[in-house]
């Protein structure tokens, strides 16, 4: 729902790079466009704990952001590998 309610309020910028869709992709449908954005959890260790699953933990940022994060939080490794990283 967080990035329904973002799009809604016409919010639709990724919040790391400010990357806007519906001014880079004008022509395309508003489904096109809204999929090129991700809603990331701040703090991804939290995933899945009811008290972190609010707004206040979540993002709204592109695809490109979305991997770099990912990479760099080491979100693309298996949480019970991470420790030995």
């Amino acid at each position: 729902m967080y990035k329904v309610e973002k799009w809604v309020k016409e919010e639709h910028q990724c919040e790391l790079c400010g990357f806007d869709p519906v001014l880079t992709y004008p022509g395309e449908p508003i489904k096109a466009q809204s999929a090129t954005l991700d809603c990331d959890h701040i703090i991804s260790n939290n995933k899945m704990i009811v008290e972190y699953e609010n707004p206040s933990n979540f993002q709204l940022i592109c695809k490109n952001c979305h991997a770099i994060k990912n990479k760099r939080e080491g979100d693309n490794v298996r949480k019970d590998y991470r420790k030995s990283l």
